[in-house]
């Protein structure tokens, strides 16, 4: 997928092959445990996150996941295995056990009724959606950002899209998804300083530039993006419950930052203001 992208001009972290033309070589060894290594070409800049997330940014992020989706729908890999992961759209309803287990008042009773609609509205429509490869987890960490050569006559630095990083949770899914994925790690990144709606209004229109949505998955977005940020609340939930010893409980905190805090705004927003200042005309 990395080589893919980067034959369509789209600036990911590509595989270089070794002087035996491999892309994979033995690392080291843990007991009867063999660790590989895959040497990866350095993209120019700094994280989304490290340039302080400028947000006349959130159009240009909304044009290159766009690229994305519209880039993949062609992609085939035939040696793909369906993923086992839970951050996906398709197995949201596994999140049930833990609304019960990790949430409570009406914390528990916003997620039992969004994945209700989830089961009534998307379930149903699975089907009918865009499928195809997707990143799944472009968010401001593993976008990348360089300066820009023409300056700024503000005398600021300026910085404009470098190229993405970190496909490891790349998969088979519905392109809703993948759009969701972003926007709702990008409301949650900038909440409560800019209005999630305009967020999101930014990224879609960059996104809709690139990628065309369906009527239904316009329909199905808001409750989508709602589904994302209740599923890594909670399922980053379980695993910081689950796992001993966790390492990296700081970096899980920064992953899931807002998200249940933007999840209950946006609930509380209506599907008909949501579309007149997200989507616009469908």
């Amino acid at each position: 997928m990395m080589l893919y992208l980067a034959n369509h001009r789209i600036v990911a972290c590509v595989p270089k092959a070794t002087t035996r033309g491999k892309y994979t070589e033995l690392f080291t060894t843990m007991g009867d445990r063999k660790i590989y290594a895959r040497l990866l070409n350095f993209i120019d800049g700094v994280t989304f996150e490290e340039s302080g997330k400028p947000s006349y940014l959130l159009h240009s992020i909304g044009v290159l996941v766009g690229r994305i989706c519209s880039t993949l729908k062609d992609f085939q890999f035939e040696n793909y295995k369906e993923t086992t992961s839970l951050f996906i759209l398709h197995k949201a309803l596994a999140l049930e056990n833990l609304t019960d287990k990790y949430l409570n008042g009406c914390n528990r009773d916003m997620a039992r009724q969004i994945l209700e609609q989830y089961a009534k509205k998307v379930q149903p429509n699975l089907e009918k959606l865009q499928h195809g490869f997707i990143c799944g987890d472009i968010n401001s960490r593993n976008i990348i950002v360089k300066r820009s050569t023409n300056g700024s006559s503000s005398g600021n630095i300026e910085y404009v899209i470098s190229g993405i990083i970190d496909l490891g949770d790349a998969c088979k899914s519905a392109y809703i998804y993948e759009i969701s994925v972003v926007i709702a790690e990008l409301m949650s990144t900038y909440f409560p300083s800019i209005y999630p709606l305009i967020v999101g209004k930014q990224l879609l229109e960059g996104i809709r530039e690139q990628f065309q949505l369906t009527n239904l998955e316009l329909k199905l977005l808001k409750l989508c993006i709602c589904v994302r940020l209740l599923q890594v609340h909670l399922l980053i939930e379980h695993i910081k419950t689950t796992q001993d010893n966790l390492q990296n409980d700081e970096y899980f905190e920064k992953c899931r930052h807002n998200f249940l805090d933007v999840c209950k705004y946006l609930w509380m927003v209506t599907d008909e203001v949501f579309t007149d200042t997200v989507v616009g005309n469908i």
